[in-house]
């Protein structure tokens, strides 16, 4: 399985070595099977046509040689000939004619050099008639020969010989050609690869430079390799490299300036901000001190101050240990907490929180294990339960004065926390601003405890989102993750 996904993905041609490789491949064969099949067929062509003229020529020269023992009927002669012509090995059997075409010598072999019987072969062979002809003689020897002047063929000689010595070297020279070929292949795609290698191994460098620019490591970089485009083109990207670096740096520095610069605004507008808010309790418990200064105050009156000046301090404690919790959330302990008896708890703890308030709680959780800070959790719970029950509408027909439905649910690897109230909702001009610091529609409210919840489901890597119910109310949705990764604020 292995072996094909390598050859799938080799013949994907995803990159330009391969596919220059591909076409290198294609086209050096191609051309090698195109020249090396002309040059066999031209080959086999020129050596076929000069066996067969090596044969012509040898029949011709036993023509010549032949002429006087046919006109002097010399048989011997004759037949020293035809025997002296076996010595080639592809000639099979030799014979010689008068003109009135009657064999005069006849001469062949037993068997070819190949071990066939000739009888095999002679049917196959290649058959040779050239004529014998006389040299026109002047008078001196048609006297010695008693021959008339005007005969000129006075007889035949027929040569069969074998195309298997042509077989032979034919299949040699095909050999030695193939072989030729393929080395001479071989080296030019051997020369081909390494000049292909040479331009794509710095491409392969520059995109595995580029890999790691994309992973962030800015300190790489691109080798050219040897050929000038290709150093040309590094030097290029080095050169953008060193640009986004230098770009980098300056960004961080500005990063970091705005950070500072955005940090001493919060300061001071935080400082603003609790400055507002404890000025207001301050101002209540002067006053008080001022009319204790009074004289003539009755019991009653000074029992009013006491009380206004003991609500204004826990006010002002209330306000400094929110205020401490907002500016420096705690770091979160994460530990493994079932949801359905956290939940239970957390909503039993809040009716000792408002002993004075009825309240009905619903409660549907679905049980399951959940990293996170068992203490911030909490804190973030009572608060929306808190906020549910003080917006809550009284109605004096109803048995309870607040109604809260409670639902827990794993979905995947996130747990939903989902806390509904049944009273008027919140309204849609303000519904985005409710998270925000300090921003609270109750007289005595400091502002921060929506806004201490945003910040306690953020350290568990979650959300919270508010929405108003069709039915009517407002419904606060929790997101965490179940097995939590914390991140922490830079205050």
């Amino acid at each position: 399985m292995k072996i094909r996904a390598k050859i799938s993905d080799f013949m994907q041609f995803e990159s330009i070595e391969r596919r220059l490789s591909a076409i290198a491949v294609l086209f050096i064969m191609g051309t090698a099977i195109t020249m090396g099949c002309m040059g066999i067929w031209l080959t086999h062509k020129f050596v076929k046509q000069r066996f067969h003229d090596n044969f012509i020529v040898l029949a011709d020269y036993l023509a010549r040689n032949a002429e006087l023992g046919v006109l002097l009927k010399n048989r011997d002669m004759l037949q020293n000939l035809t025997t002296n012509m076996l010595q080639q090995e592809d000639i099979l059997k030799v014979i010689i004619k008068d003109a009135d075409g009657r064999v005069i010598v006849e001469t062949g072999r037993e068997e070819t050099a190949t071990g066939k019987d000739i009888s095999e072969t002679i049917d196959s062979a290649i058959k040779i008639e050239t004529p014998i002809l006389q040299i026109q003689p002047d008078k001196g020897e048609i006297e010695l020969y008693d021959v008339k002047g005007n005969t000129d063929t006075i007889g035949y000689v027929e040569l069969y010989y074998t195309p298997s010595g042509l077989r032979v070297l034919t299949k040699n020279m095909t050999f030695l050609f193939m072989a030729v070929s393929l080395i001479l292949s071989s080296i030019s795609f051997a020369w081909y690869w390494f000049f292909a290698r040479s331009i794509t191994a710095p491409l392969i460098n520059l995109v595995a430079a580029s890999k790691k620019v994309s992973q962030g490591d800015f300190d790489v970089r691109a080798s050219g390799g040897n050929l000038r485009e290709t150093k040309t083109l590094a030097k290029v990207f080095n050169e953008m490299l060193n640009s986004v670096k230098a770009h980098q740096q300056e960004t961080e520095k500005m990063h970091i300036a705005m950070a500072k610069q955005k940090s001493l605004a919060e300061i001071g507008k935080f400082s603003t901000m609790v400055a507002h808010e404890l000025k207001n309790p301050i101002s209540i418990i002067k006053g008080s001190m001022d009319i204790f200064k009074k004289k003539n105050i009755d019991d009653s009156t000074k029992e009013s101050m006491i009380v206004y000046v003991d609500e204004e301090i826990q006010r002002l404690n209330r306000l400094v240990d929110e205020f401490l919790l907002f500016a420096k959330p705690k770091t979160p302990v994460l530990s493994k907490v079932l949801m359905l008896s956290f939940l239970s708890e957390v909503t039993e703890k809040l009716r000792f929180t408002v002993p004075d308030k009825n309240i009905k709680i619903f409660l549907n959780v679905e049980d399951a294990p959940v990293e996170c800070d068992l203490i911030l959790m909490e804190r973030a719970l009572l608060n929306i339960l808190k906020n549910a029950v003080e917006h809550s509408v009284p109605n004096h027909s109803l048995e309870y004065d607040a109604y809260i439905d409670v639902h827990g649910k794993s979905e995947g690897a996130v747990y939903i926390i989902e806390i509904s109230d049944r009273g008027k909702g919140i309204d849609e001009t303000i519904i985005d601003d409710i998270f925000n610091p300090f921003f609270t529609t109750r007289a005595k409210g400091t502002g921060l405890g929506l806004a201490i919840v945003k910040e306690i489901v953020a350290v568990h890597n979650g959300t919270v989102v508010v929405r108003n119910r069709p039915s009517g109310g407002a419904s606060f949705q929790i997101k965490i993750m179940a097995h939590a990764v914390p991140s922490f604020f830079l205050k």
